[in-house]
């Protein structure tokens, strides 16, 4: 069993639940500017080397357009996988503080009922 270091009283545990969200949300709207600055980075050295390839070697161009095409590909992966484990990092710790807010929601209640 493992122990909580999450705090007792509501108030700090409501405090703390927002706080999540909010750093899960700052979180997810950095990657999407890298995720952006680096799909701009691909589609920048794709373009620069379609200038240099004559219109008249479609192969070549083509070629460049399916390399640009992986990498975007590669990206979009590796920031599904960046967002899903932040998400399951963020919901585990977003349920911990739900769990400690209704074990102390039961408690109370049972004290007035005393």
């Amino acid at each position: 069993m493992t122990t909580s270091t999450l705090p007792q009283d509501p108030e700090t545990l409501n405090e703390l639940y927002n706080a999540t969200l909010k750093d899960h949300q700052e979180y997810l709207e950095k990657l999407h500017k890298a995720f952006d600055e680096k799909c701009e980075t691909i589609r920048v050295a794709a373009q620069a080397k379609l200038k240099a390839i004559p219109e008249s070697d479609p192969q070549s161009r083509d070629q460049v357009v399916q390399e640009e095409k992986a990498q975007l590909n590669q990206v979009l992966a590796e920031l599904k996988q960046v967002i899903q484990k932040s998400g399951q990092d963020a919901r585990r710790k977003l349920e911990e503080i739900e769990n400690k807010l209704e074990g102390e929601t039961n408690i109370e209640k049972e004290l007035n009922q005393i």
